[in-house]
């Protein structure tokens, strides 16, 4: 579901749907219920054109819930699985991602984190970049840039819109 609301504050949170055939010419904020509220403020993803911004995600449950004890591999499951449910609220798929921008903790492991990974990108895979950072929110935060095709461009972000706070 997308979600729209006028940029700079012109007309605030007043959702509005997108219906340009190449995608909103004006950015529009994508919100979803089924990943986390922002933690401050900014949207859970910006639309364009055909390219979407995905807001850095982490370890958090759709109700906000931290799972910075978890293990690993729950914490990159469900950084990821956030930001596949954005991507599905604009419409696209991390499937689309042309960017992705991981921070990992520095005991993390870069192979276990690769191998969760590649179940949620495909070919042509992303370009990348993988940074060690003393993250506070967990093991992982990761961002994304998503170009979402031209034949799904009309109808994905043509969606319905999410008129939830």
């Amino acid at each position: 579901m997308v979600c729209g609301t006028r940029p700079h504050g012109r007309v605030p949170h007043q959702a509005y749907p997108v219906s340009e055939p190449t995608g909103p010419s004006t950015p529009l904020s994508v919100s979803t219920s089924a990943a986390p509220p922002p933690a401050g403020p900014y949207s859970q993803a910006i639309a364009v054109g055909r390219t979407v911004y995905l807001a850095g995600q982490t370890p958090r449950t759709p109700s906000g819930e931290r799972l910075r004890e978890a293990p690993f591999e729950v914490q990159v499951r469900q950084t990821l699985d956030n930001l596949e449910s954005v991507a599905k609220a604009a419409g696209s798929s991390l499937h689309d991602a042309v960017k992705v921008t991981v921070y990992l903790r520095p005991e993390a492991d870069v192979a276990d984190f690769n191998a969760i990974y590649s179940a949620y990108v495909s070919e042509p895979l992303p370009a990348r970049t993988t940074i060690v950072s003393e993250l506070t929110t967990g093991a992982v935060e990761a961002e994304a840039v998503l170009w979402v095709p031209e034949d799904r461009s009309g109808s994905s972000l043509d969606a319905e819109v999410d008129t939830a706070p």
